[in-house]
């Protein structure tokens, strides 16, 4: 597959006027794929925006939904493909990933493995292969008993307070541009500070902060995510408590 790559740095948002100017520039790029919501540093991407784009060039637009959906309310029509999972926002069981697709026909490869070729499903009108009952139901109840609106509201109020403690204590927000607030946080650590110490210290007053892989390890980030309702109810006092840790003569390297 030959493909066009556009990196910007961790942190940062797309540049929706260069990827315009690609776009103007060669008129055989048939698709764009990008990832709505960040994980690894919790930076939202304009997917409006970019979905827009594609539609106004007749660009195929492919988005990464997988952390986005579930955690705010989304639009995406006009997308050609858009991909997502049972858990993270959705709060489901991890386990279940789906694409969702406009109407047409996906061209024949039968050099992708069955599992992974859309066309397959689409020939098959629904999934030619073993699921889990378990994993479905479960999908099915978050997905019909969940107050979407009411989530999505506490999971914004959240962000925003979160947001605004944070810089106002100092602690540096890795997508530090508050105009596209998600639902996480990569927050940086000052490097002579012990993270895990940090992290266990955290997890005794009830905060379970992600920072295990390696490439939050090796950048001394930590990570905040709202995903559920239960994460968002004590998070008020989180930014102070870390704060004081960060402060604190007990968790700094020896």
């Amino acid at each position: 597959m030959e493909f066009e790559l556009l990196k910007v740095d961790w942190g940062q948002q797309f540049d929706l006027p260069e990827i315009e100017k690609v776009l103007t520039s060669d008129k055989a790029l048939g698709w764009l794929w990008f990832v709505g919501l960040e994980t690894s540093t919790g930076v939202k991407n304009p997917y409006r925006k970019l979905l827009n784009l594609c539609l106004s060039y007749d660009v195929k637009c492919c988005i990464d939904a997988i952390s986005l959906l579930g955690s705010e309310e989304t639009n995406f029509d006009g997308a050609y493909l858009v991909s997502g999972s049972s858990g993270k926002g959705i709060g489901s069981y991890s386990g279940l990933a789906f694409v969702a697709r406009e109407h047409g026909e996906f061209l024949n490869n039968r050099m992708l493995p069955a599992y992974l070729d859309l066309s397959l499903y689409a020939q098959r009108g629904g999934i030619p292969f073993t699921l889990s009952s378990n994993l479905l139901r479960a999908f099915n109840n978050a997905l019909t008993t969940t107050d979407w609106q009411s989530k999505y509201q506490i999971i914004a109020e959240a962000s925003a307070y979160l947001f605004s403690r944070l810089k106002a204590l100092g602690i540096t927000v890795v997508a530090e541009n508050n105009d596209n607030l998600s639902c996480i946080f990569t927050i940086a650590i000052p490097s002579d500070i012990d993270i895990i110490e940090l992290a266990d210290s955290l997890l005794d007053k009830g905060y379970s902060l992600y920072y295990e892989p390696k490439y939050l390890v090796s950048r001394h980030w930590m990570q905040i995510c709202l995903y559920s309702l239960e994460e968002v109810a004590d998070i008020y006092n989180l930014p102070l408590f870390l704060q004081t840790q960060c402060v604190s003569n007990t968790l700094v390297k020896s």
